[in-house]
């Protein structure tokens, strides 16, 4: 299944986009792998998909455990689900600016960095393999790539971007894809943190400080 998905998280970076698995099915999975193969597949196929899919009820539920996930997603939960909720009454412009911060937040809390400290993903991306979770290891390197341009500085102002919209430069973000598309991160983090917790590793990780304090 890593494998199958392998072309399909291509095609999401090179279109400057995520793959986000949530709720799609293995046969709509093999559907979008054979449109990409037919050369028709678009982002707007992957959205459709996401609207069809996801209700208010459901990602709810889907966030039900996430507070005993990890702190810093237990602590943001209230105002996530405050997002969630103007999202699906079509409130695009409270969404999009909540939205943000508890990302970033999320990801300053959860690896510790300092308020003047340059933002960047933190979920780990060298824990999966031992984990026999491959597709994890891809999935992390592209949705901290995913996450660390949308969150760039020096961005056009009518760009998908934090600091334009927050800083109040694009006034026209307000937008069921764009609100959309920071819900989806919103559960992928959940996604990730779910299978952080809930698997061992089985293999024995390299013994990289021992071998750099024999060199020192």
């Amino acid at each position: 299944m890593a494998n199958a998905e392998l072309p399909l998280k291509n095609f999401c970076k090179d279109n400057d986009f995520y793959w986000f698995s949530i709720c799609i099915t293995v046969g709509k999975m093999l559907e979008f792998v054979d449109m990409l193969r037919d050369g028709c597949l678009t982002i707007n196929h992957l959205m459709a998909t996401y609207k069809s899919k996801l209700t208010k009820e459901s990602v709810l539920a889907y966030l039900e455990d996430a507070e005993k996930l990890h702190s810093a997603l237990a602590n943001r939960i209230p105002t996530i689900r405050d997002a969630v909720t103007a999202h699906f009454e079509g409130k695009y412009s409270l969404s999009v600016p909540a939205l943000f911060p508890i990302i970033e937040g999320f990801h300053r809390e959860y690896g510790g960095l300092k308020p003047n400290e340059t933002f960047a993903p933190t979920l780990p991306k060298d824990i999966w393999d031992a984990r026999y979770l491959p597709g994890f290891t891809d999935s992390a390197k592209y949705f901290n790539a995913y996450l660390t341009k949308l969150f760039e500085g020096s961005q056009p102002d009518d760009s998908f971007n934090r600091n334009p919209i927050l800083h109040g430069v694009n006034t026209g973000y307000a937008s069921e894809d764009w609100s959309l598309t920071l819900v989806l991160i919103i559960l992928e983090i959940r996604n990730f943190l779910w299978f952080e917790r809930n698997t061992q590793p089985m293999l024995k990780e390299a013994p990289r400080d021992t071998a750099k304090k024999s060199r020192d």
